[in-house]
């Protein structure tokens, strides 16, 4: 357990969609969590009408729960205009942003107002250097990383090619889950004699899949969903894939290294 300390220290707030895992670690740390629904700022419902609900909403919760925010952290450029909006509700506090999506375009930027931010930071240096490119605002570098007790030592080296493996990412289209399916796909028409994977996904099926799924084939893709223990998990199998096809820092397959 990381020493939550200098944690409470900050004093932080944070604000969820709901319960899970996440909610569950912070309360350990007692950090006090506040759970409502986030309208997605790309709907035009939401720009109209749904920001300023949600403002008032927020505030009203952090005031029954004797909380006042110094500043707002917004996690990623969907949430900037939500993390904008509550400012406004509550006085204009100071928004910083952490921008971590590596796909993320100049028009993304723009759209989500992550410019009237008082403070930006991008995840992984090659974000960095292309919000530097965008704004005339100070970008901070932000990085993530391990405690030493959360180091285990590596396992041994298999004799033989596994042929059970563990798929890591989720169904978001970037993590690259179809196009592992369609490379198992291609290994087989490759290798008549290939006897196939079992390959266990960490996350659900990704939208499109059920016609990549349905075709025959000699491996088998089984769904694990949101995992509790991620690293129990992975050391479970002798072969980890992760196909994402892009990270800004990639802590998934680090952590399972």
């Amino acid at each position: 357990m990381v020493d939550s300390t200098p944690l409470r220290i900050l004093g932080p707030a944070v604000l969820l969609g709901g319960e899970g895992w996440l909610a569950e670690q912070l309360q350990r740390q007692q950090v006090p969590v506040l759970t409502t629904d986030f309208p997605s700022p790309r709907a035009m419902a939401t720009r109209l009408f749904g920001l300023g609900s949600f403002a008032r909403r927020v505030a009203a919760s952090l005031h029954s729960n004797s909380i006042q925010p110094t500043a707002i952290i917004a996690n990623d450029h969907q949430e900037c205009p939500l993390a904008l909006s509550l400012s406004k509700t509550l006085g204009r506090v100071p928004v910083l942003a952490i921008l971590r999506t590596p796909g993320m375009t100049r028009g993304d930027f723009d759209k989500y107002h992550c410019d009237r931010c008082d403070g930006l930071m991008g995840e992984g240096k090659e974000l960095r250097q292309r919000l530097t490119e965008w704004t005339t605002k100070p970008v901070g570098l932000f990085e993530e990383g391990f405690t030493e007790s959360e180091f285990m030592p590596p396992k041994p080296w298999p004799p033989s090619c596994p042929q059970r493996l563990v798929v890591i990412g989720s169904e978001a289209p970037r993590k690259g889950f179809t196009d592992f399916i369609e490379a198992v796909h291609c290994l087989e028409i490759q290798l008549p004699g290939f006897p196939g994977f079992r390959c266990d996904l960490t996350g659900s099926p990704p939208s499109g899949s059920d016609a990549l799924l349905a075709r025959p084939s000699r491996s088998t893709f089984h769904f694990l969903g949101r995992v509790e223990g991620f690293a129990h998990l992975v050391r479970q199998y002798d072969l980890a894939v992760h196909p994402s096809r892009a990270e800004t820092f990639g802590m998934a397959p680090i952590e399972a290294m």
